[in-house]
């Protein structure tokens, strides 16, 4: 009865989504290896019926999401229908959505129960109230904390973000987050007890266990035109708050007084990718700034290995997975100004106002006239392990609290109407 049984939720997350994708495939391995506290146990639980292809295979894994497929497979076809673009924001598959949203929640509570499950674990942020014990993943609260733009604001991002932080946060029975500046910010904005919010430090996602040649890494440089210390990198989507617009104004007053130099801009399109092509030709840029697209962990290893230095006036944090990873590689840094920044980097970046072009300009040229007398050296970071250490001792500490009631406290109504009518149904 001591015993803490942790459910860890499976989602699926594709290369695509960047820093998400590599935090969360790195934290589901270092959970799977990692040996935790003998009064804790760590099981997975597919929610996500694509995730089981990542599920791991040496742990055990419950799978409610086969189950509400099976059962509500008329419901599950229309709800996949209104989540479409351009049909889920009308009235009817709202109610669809909804629908199919308490059903499949029923039923993971279900699967929790019949197996023994204390608390879940959702290492991302998870938007969908389970009203079940759920430790949750807090990454930012830009909605609030940073300038309107249109991923936060629009299309009712802003809703969603808020019903989230009204709703869902303030049930959790803890909060992670990524730094105490994260923490700090959470508990400001939302007036959360600071005691239900534990410090689970970011690391660098596995990109920096990968081992090249020099011959490997400047084949996959020669691929695009550039050699080493001759190219800037920043590796963001691009969305409005990566603030791609300042740093390539920044780089125009770079490149008129110092020509011949590259800035490489890799990442995924969500949306700015257009509007910032535009403006680079309007500079008359083309030759010097270039858009490689997704690039392999392979490519990005080499591109921060014999990079003059990474930018990144991002105007989303509090901390970012990209500036940890570039300086444990050995990159040096420019990078926003924030605390959490500077809580997990140290001293070593310059800091620059991400608005300030003339500040980002500054960097780029410190970091260039020195480009030749900078030694590319490892430095300490914080690992996976670190992280997973925190995890362990988070969950100890919530253990006596969790114990104080049973399995099936408040939960006996949703139980007898499950296994009263389990069958088939529909809306």
């Amino acid at each position: 009865m001591n015993r803490m049984k942790i459910g860890v939720l499976l989602k699926d997350y594709k290369k695509q989504e960047g820093g998400a994708y590599s935090y969360y495939n790195a934290l589901v391995e270092g959970i799977a290896a990692y040996q935790f506290h003998k009064d804790l146990e760590f099981v997975f639980i597919i929610v996500d019926s694509a995730a089981d292809k990542s599920a791991p295979k040496k742990n055990y894994v419950i799978e409610p999401a086969k189950t509400v497929e099976r059962k509500h497979f008329f419901l599950n076809m229309l709800n996949s229908i209104a989540k479409l673009k351009g049909i889920s924001y009308l009235p009817l598959s709202g109610k669809i959505q909804a629908s199919f949203q308490k059903k499949y929640n029923e039923e993971i509570k279900l699967k929790l129960i019949e197996n023994e499950i204390d608390i879940v674990y959702s290492l991302t942020p998870y938007y969908s109230d389970l009203d079940y014990p759920t430790v949750v993943t807090h990454w930012d609260i830009g909605h609030k904390s940073t300038y309107v733009l249109p991923e936060l604001i629009y299309n009712h991002e802003y809703n969603s973000r808020s019903d989230y932080y009204k709703k869902i946060l303030p049930k959790a029975f803890s909060i992670f987050c990524e730094s105490e500046a994260g923490k700090e910010e959470l508990c400001r904005y939302q007036h959360i007890n600071p005691e239900r919010v534990h410090v689970v430090p970011l690391f660098p996602g596995n990109i920096i266990d990968i081992r090249l040649t020099e011959e490997q890494e400047k084949e996959l440089l020669d691929k695009y035109g550039l050699s080493g210390k001759d190219f800037f990198i920043y590796p963001a989507q691009f969305w409005p708050h990566k603030n791609h617009f300042n740093l390539v104004m920044a780089f125009d007053i770079f490149n008129k007084q110092y020509p011949g130099t590259k800035l490489i801009l890799s990442g995924g399109d969500m949306g700015n990718l257009k509007y910032i092509k535009a403006l680079v030709t309007e500079l008359e840029l083309e030759e010097c700034i270039f858009f490689p697209g997704f690039v392999s962990n392979e490519e990005l290893h080499a591109f921060y290995k014999n990079a003059i230095s990474m930018v990144m006036p991002t105007l989303l944090g509090p901390t970012n997975m990209p500036p940890i990873e570039a300086q444990a590689l050995g990159c040096r840094i420019i990078c926003s100004n924030f605390a959490g920044h500077k809580e997990s980097l140290g001293d070593g970046p310059i800091y620059i106002d991400p608005l300030d072009r003339e500040a980002i300009f500054k960097g780029m040229e410190n970091h260039y006239l020195n480009k030749d007398i900078f030694e590319s050296t490892k430095v300490a970071h914080t690992t996976i392990n670190d992280a997973l250490n925190a995890i362990n001792n988070a969950f100890l500490s919530l253990a006596p609290i969790r114990k104080t009631y049973p399995l099936n406290f408040g939960h006996l109504k949703i139980l007898l109407a499950l296994w009263l009518f389990s069958y088939p149904s529909f809306l």
